[in-house]
């Protein structure tokens, strides 16, 4: 319908417990609570009352995809489905897998089963992912349904002729199509909007939550973002080594709009290391004053660039704290050039990975995230291999990136997810690479879904038998 079932004054006489009601002009989904004799927006609780019918009608295809609610509730809503039993054959027997739990993925989970298509080169995945006429050939719907546009009107339920149009009404401007798109009359769809594993709808139609994020500093001393380590939606440990991933001009790109002030550190008894609680060498480097430091930043001391954590006011002196390898602290001399940056600088936003702005000149293929210049071995060794530069011709190229890209959305003091793949409102930047970080608070995001995978445990990847799912 349009309007939330609140408004509509619906006859609840026929509607059962947990049944489903869908918004077209807001994209919210609503589930009927039998104690309150009302609906409720599943963004806002009772997935844990959810029954298997009510999750067989959210697990079906084309219907609009479940959008509006934040990455932790999508999280919840994974959890709390039922663990399907899966099975192959091999020597005419029939052999059981053992899944444990159905979960949100990771960065590394989608790319992996996003990978493209291996019949078609990078021009035609370009084409297929801009989305463009969908109303003569099939392409990923990432350009607001083009060529489809008429099929959304403010009616409460869709002709059969435009059903695929059920998740947005005119004036909503929501227009993902619903799931498992089909040919449907001279319409074509994103029946073909499949990775090489057959999965449909990874590029554009609604961005997906993914369990990776990060955090970035409150703004007035730092405008540093960090993945989140060792807690729910983080990166493991084997990801960057002893390292944290980060925007800051060292691991990750920066913004760095301050103005540049050199000194020198005036004699080597002012370079000292201290063992942290983390069994970590820590560097205190006295350079004077704090004035015109951040409390967090990027230094260029020599020709390396550090990242340090936190700055220590004392009486006459400051000191720049930052775990620091100590092999090469030690070969700095005095009069050893201190360079640093005011803290003018500027959250990151959004651009195109071909494009490197920010010193972004590597790409991490792993985890299809954008690398600083000034990365070093010792900080990528599950990695390294895996780094690429970019460039027209070498490493990972812009044919092969796609437009792909990144939106930061830098913000204060805030705790953000990622969402992969691109939505309708996408255009060319939709596809393996691109992922937007998203504050974890957001409801409201009709461009946001999610899916949910069934981990397969390592003991039962059969590489010689016919796995049929």
């Amino acid at each position: 319908g349009i309007g939330a079932p609140t408004a509509l004054n619906i006859s609840l006489s026929n509607v059962e417990a947990n049944d489903l009601y869908y918004d077209r002009q807001s994209g919210v989904c609503y589930q009927f609570n039998s104690v309150a004799n009302d609906f409720v927006a599943i963004r806002d609780g009772l997935i844990g009352d959810l029954d298997a019918k009510t999750m067989g009608k959210m697990n079906s295809a084309l219907n609009p995809p479940l959008t509006n609610l934040t990455s932790e509730y999508a999280s919840k809503i994974c959890s709390t489905r039922e663990v399907p039993k899966l099975s192959y054959t091999k020597d005419n027997s029939i052999l059981e897998l053992l899944p444990t739990n159905v979960e949100l993925p990771n960065k590394k989970d989608f790319m992996a089963y996003a990978s493209q298509r291996i019949d078609l080169d990078d021009y035609a995945v370009s084409i297929m992912e801009q989305g463009n006429s969908l109303n003569i050939k099939s392409a990923c719907n990432s350009s607001s349904a083009n060529g489809l546009e008429i099929a959304y009107r403010d009616i409460g339920i869709p002709s059969t002729s435009f059903i695929y149009s059920l998740p947005g009404t005119d004036s909503s401007g929501i227009r993902s199509m619903y799931t498992g798109s089909i040919p449907w009359s001279a319409n074509k769809g994103t029946e073909d909007c499949v990775s090489r594993f057959g999965i449909q709808d990874l590029y554009g139609n609604v961005a997906e939550w993914v369990n990776d994020g990060m955090t970035c500093g409150d703004g007035s001393v730092s405008k540093i973002c960090e993945s989140k380590i060792g807690l729910p939606g983080s990166f493991g440990a084997t990801d960057f080594g002893t390292n944290s991933y980060k925007f800051d001009n060292v691991v990750g790109p920066y913004n760095e709009n301050g103005d540049e002030i050199t000194i020198y550190v005036p004699v080597l008894t002012t370079l000292t290391f201290t063992i942290g609680a983390t069994s970590a060498p820590l560097a205190n480097l006295s350079v004077g004053s704090t004035a015109g430091f951040a409390n967090k930043g990027v230094i260029l001391i020599g020709d390396e660039y550090i990242s340090y954590d936190s700055i220590l006011d004392a009486t006459t002196l400051g000191s720049i704290v930052r775990g620091y390898n100590s092999t090469v602290a030690t070969a700095h001399i005095a009069g050893v050039p201190v360079t640093f940056s005011t803290i003018d600088d500027t959250y990151l936003k959004k651009w195109t990975f071909s494009e490197q702005f920010f010193g972004a000149n590597y790409f991490n293929y792993p985890l299809g995230l954008p690398l600083s210049n000034k990365i070093k071995a010792s900080d990528f060794s599950a990695f390294f291999d895996w780094i690429l530069p970019i460039g027209p011709t070498k490493g990972i190229t812009d044919d092969q990136l796609h437009d792909d890209g990144i939106i930061v959305n830098g913000s204060s003091n805030s705790s953000k997810t990622f969402a992969v793949g691109g939505s309708y409102k996408s255009g060319k930047m939709s596809g393996r690479y691109s992922s937007e970080l998203i504050n974890d608070t957001v409801n409201n995001r009709p461009d946001v879904g999610f899916r949910c995978i069934i981990p397969i445990l390592p003991i039962d990847y059969k590489d010689d038998v016919n796995v049929p799912f």
